[in-house]
């Protein structure tokens, strides 16, 4: 059993927002008016986790993608990962308000909202970690032999432990949020194509009926 996640290619009209402002984004017509929805910025996505079900839409939302520049035109997401349901998953959370720290509650909020939306036991395991701190999500994924985490990239601090964590092991894979919209979480999602990629809303769960 597995969370499958399968981001396909977009060459669509896009229309960007940041979901900070979950409020607007929550509208039924301004999503359905929407052809393709790809957020910068992803802190309150995981309330939209499975939105397709819930509010039949076809819409694609995107939060925080990266985008890779092709002789095609720019495409969108594409990195799919598979993260077996019964292996554990180190998650980065914290509970700081002020910026840019408070960024990083990202990852726990997704996969907290996962577990409810699709009615799954994830092996999650939190690590308090604010900007700059992503060596305390890998130092506690080496110590726990766990192959998956989600975290956010910040900064050079961050990038750092974590390329060196991917470089380590090719099954090695990062959830990486509220990332590619700086520099470093960029870096990532390019030098690790394979290994990284972002939190899908509408991920497909494998053997569960999902």
């Amino acid at each position: 059993m597995a969370i499958n996640m399968k981001k396909i290619k977009i060459w669509l009209p896009i229309f960007l927002i940041c979901l900070v402002l979950l409020g607007i984004f929550l509208s039924r017509y301004f999503v359905q008016e929407t052809t393709v929805d790809k957020p910068g910025c992803d802190r309150f996505a995981n309330e939209l986790i499975n939105y397709k079900k819930r509010y039949g839409l076809k819409t694609e939302i995107l939060p925080s993608a990266p985008v890779k520049n092709t002789w095609t035109g720019a495409v969108i997401g594409n990195q799919p990962l598979t993260i077996y349901l019964d292996e554990p998953i180190v998650v980065q959370w914290t509970d700081k308000k002020g910026y840019p720290d408070q960024y990083c509650d990202t990852p726990s909020r997704y996969f907290n909202q996962l577990e409810k939306a699709y009615n799954l036991k994830l092996k999650a395991i939190k690590v308090y970690a604010n900007s700059g701190e992503a060596s305390k999500v890998v130092d506690a994924a080496r110590f726990r032999q766990a192959k998956v985490i989600g975290l956010r990239v910040f900064n050079k601090a961050d990038y750092e432990p974590v390329k060196k964590w991917l470089a380590e092991d090719k099954t090695h894979r990062a959830v990486l949020f509220h990332s590619a919209v700086y520099e470093e979480g960029a870096k990532l999602f390019t030098e690790f194509r394979r290994q990284t990629t972002f939190g899908d809303l509408c991920p497909e769960i494998i053997g569960k009926g999902g």
